[in-house]
């Protein structure tokens, strides 16, 4: 009878145990991160591969050719698409355009966010919970379906916020606020700034929470 056979139920219940400290402490050593630490990653990054820097480095490779996106690529122009894109005005208009909004957006987002999140983390207010909600809801609709909403709303002809301002008097004709220059641009910051204004609401929420209500 070997040495095992001969110790108590408890020796050999421990010594079983103790194997299996060692099993896993082995797999959680270097060799056994080396091993599943790729394993983990491998989703990601075929992912982040293939939707993320793939499209980035084709369209920057794509961006040398006078391509039509259908034929092949043959006829080379260096950075003539370039210089033809920083003489065209509307380019700067887009580019002025892109960076009112982002500025706009984020200067209203992100103090609105913050007191509403200072409001939903008192402990007087009541129905936390619903407005929590109700402000994070438009964060998980798409983007898509958001702009067809919106462009129902405003639409001068039969839109909901025209027809709602004509019924009070408080317009005698409808407002296209997306057919003019200095009414789209807003209404397209407040679309957006509805949209995304829960995820930072969270953020600050989250934040919140972790200070003291004294202070």
């Amino acid at each position: 009878m070997n040495e095992l056979s001969r110790r108590p139920p408890i020796a050999a219940g421990r010594l079983s145990l103790s194997a299996i400290r060692a099993s896993a402490a082995r797999g959680a050593g270097p060799d056994g991160r080396r091993f599943w630490i790729p394993v983990f990653l491998l989703p990601f990054l075929l992912l982040y591969g293939g939707f993320t820097l793939w499209p980035l480095l084709a369209t920057a490779y794509y961006s040398l050719y006078n391509w039509d996106g259908i034929r092949p690529l043959s006829d080379f122009v260096g950075l003539g698409n370039y210089q033809k894109i920083m003489a065209d005005p509307i380019f700067w208009l887009a580019f002025k355009n892109t960076l009112v909004f982002a500025v706009v957006e984020t200067a209203i987002k992100l103090p609105l966010a913050l007191f509403v999140a200072i409001l939903l983390t008192r402990r007087w207010l009541l129905f936390k919970t619903f407005f929590r909600t109700v402000f994070f809801l438009p964060i998980i609709l798409p983007v898509a379906l958001a702009g067809l909403v919106f462009t129902y709303l405003l639409n001068p002809s039969n839109g909901a916020i025209d027809s709602f301002l004509a019924d009070r008097g408080w317009i005698h004709t409808p407002i296209d606020l997306l057919g003019h220059g200095n009414t789209a641009l807003v209404a397209i910051i407040l679309v957006a700034v509805w949209q995304i204004f829960g995820q930072y609401m969270v953020y600050w929420m989250a934040a919140l929470q972790n200070v003291p209500e004294d202070v």
